[in-house]
């Protein structure tokens, strides 16, 4: 799945932690500068390099937002809707950008 050279950064990188399992996050990092994105294969290598669940690995990987889920476009745009932010207008701007890009969210732009 992985070239040599990445799976000897991983070690590495496992090998600073105290734990596998608490280096999850950097491996992650690492999984996703590498494919551009983490897929369920991935998720699962990890899980086995780490000593621990390919669904604890997805918890994590679909709890931060920093970790993409699918391929993405060469820009990423985020906009916050929550309550506080829908209150001084990020429906609107969502909205718009919806319009000017011609696109739903969570869609990419040729």
């Amino acid at each position: 799945m992985f070239s040599p050279e990445f799976e000897k950064r991983v070690d590495a990188l496992v090998q600073r932690y105290p734990e596998p399992k608490a280096a999850m996050l950097m491996v992650l990092w690492e999984v996703q500068k590498e494919k551009g994105w983490i897929d369920p294969e991935s998720e699962a290598w990890v899980a086995e390099r780490l000593g621990t669940s390919p669904a604890q690995v997805h918890g994590v990987v679909s709890f931060y937002t920093m970790y993409k889920q699918r391929p993405m476009g060469r820009h990423h745009i985020q906009v916050c809707t929550t309550l506080s932010c829908m209150l001084r207008g990020s429906d609107e701007l969502v909205d718009h950008l919806k319009s000017k890009l011609g696109i739903e969210e969570g869609e990419v732009t040729e």
